[in-house]
């Protein structure tokens, strides 16, 4: 049944009716229809705005308001909320009152309040192709494991450098650690030149040294080690070590 309350102006649907706006078998609680689509509603559906074109869902608001959709249930009204604040402006993605991603004018924004949350993008292959420890404060490629490292890679790391750039530039103002420190089941370290007239690896110290640390050290750690410490083999016609 319908009625209408002159004193309050409300419209009241009694039993298991359902109000059809532009439609005359509603198929929803509420169902607003500009033109058929010729598909019915979910069976779930409560309200179902019908137009075959662009179908739009409008919220207007002051430009200083916030509008936007709350996700609730018998224990939180707003357990999760999709908002857009016309002040910032900025369009926040909400769960558990904790904002998990904003949109706004000139940034992405994952977690902004800094909570114990990961971030995790799969590929096809790999369930950790990049993974953000929001905990330990480590970024991984490939893996979900912190190797000891702000940055962890799993797997092989290529850079291809055109530009007349350096490739991989490293700065380190540290006094008791290694800028780098390769370890390897056999090679260490391999470093190929593959351009004429260029430098395979060139140690360059470009300051004043008061102190009596060399340039380059070798160290061979193992002292049951038998395996040469530095060996320098030449196959063409130039010089194998030059001192200069």
């Amino acid at each position: 049944y319908m009625l209408w309350d002159e004193s309050t102006d409300d419209l009241i649907l009694g039993g298991a009716s359902q109000l059809g706006i532009g439609e005359t078998s509603p198929g929803s609680l509420l169902h607003v229809k500009a033109s058929d689509t010729g598909v019915a509603p979910h069976g779930s559906a409560q309200i179902t705005l019908e137009r075959e074109g662009t179908n739009y869902l409008q919220f207007l608001t002051a430009e200083a308001g916030t509008s936007g959709i709350l996700f609730g249930d018998g224990s939180d009204i707003d357990v999760g909320k999709i908002a857009y604040d016309h002040n910032i402006p900025s369009m926040d993605f909400i769960h558990e009152t904790v904002e998990k991603m904003a949109f706004n004018s000139g940034e992405t924004v994952f977690n902004d309040g800094s909570a114990d949350i990961d971030f995790r993008v799969e590929s096809n292959g790999n369930a950790n192709m990049i993974f953000v420890d929001g905990g330990s404060d480590h970024v991984n490629i490939g893996t979900a494991t912190d190797l000891g490292g702000v940055l962890n890679v799993e797997g092989q790391v290529f850079i291809n450098q055109d530009s007349n750039e350096n490739a991989l530039y490293i700065d380190s103002e540290s006094t008791s650690y290694d800028a780098i420190r390769v370890i390897g089941s056999k090679y260490g370290l391999y470093v190929k030149q593959d351009l004429a007239n260029g430098y395979a690896a060139q140690f360059y110290r470009d300051m004043g040294e008061t102190g009596s640390n060399p340039l380059v050290k070798i160290h061979d750690d193992n002292t049951t080690n038998t395996q040469t410490s530095l060996s320098i083999v030449q196959d063409g016609a130039g010089t194998g070590l030059n001192i200069d």
